[in-house]
């Protein structure tokens, strides 16, 4: 898959995030539910245990997240094209950046290092732009492939072994 840590495109979630962290769960938003079932099988397929958790919106994933989700969520992947809150504005939300969106404290502690990857069919030049800042991991242009969606996991992955160190 091109980067380190996987064996035949598989990791463990040891390797994911660490020994005994509790973050066991990939948050997938969008309101196309194909989207999220194509997105769900490549993430069983890269991430074996790993639970999935879909969110059809901004509004429910807030909801979750909320609701003692953000605790578990180990990565996030958001469309931004959706009714409601768009992805970007979610992202921001989840960061503490300037945002009409408001999470509880505890929540955004829990969601400050949690990669998130804007899964969308437009380049966004306020994606690049977020990416730079740190507050995107990346962006995955629709359609995407299985090798898009692991490497941006390989991403994830790589960020998470350097703050273990």
């Amino acid at each position: 898959m091109g980067f380190d840590g996987f064996e035949q495109g598989r990791l463990s979630l040891t390797e994911w995030h660490g020994e005994n962290s509790g973050r066991d769960t990939i948050l997938v938003i969008d309101d196309d539910a194909s989207v999220r079932a194509v997105l769900r099988m490549i993430l069983n397929n890269v991430l074996p245990g790993l639970t999935v958790e879909e969110a059809i919106s901004g509004e429910i994933a807030i909801k979750k997240l909320s609701g003692g989700l953000s605790a578990r969520v180990a990565k996030i992947f958001t469309d931004n094209d959706m009714p409601g809150i768009k992805g970007l504005d979610l992202v921001r939300a989840v960061r503490g950046e300037e945002s009409t969106i408001k999470f509880h404290m505890d929540t955004l502690a829990d969601l400050r290092r949690v990669p998130v990857t804007l899964v969308s069919g437009d380049r966004l030049a306020e994606a690049k732009f977020l990416i730079s800042l740190g507050i995107l991991q990346a962006e995955v242009e629709k359609p995407f492939s299985p090798a898009d969606i692991a490497n941006s996991v390989g991403i994830a992955v790589k960020n998470a072994r350097k703050h273990q160190r």
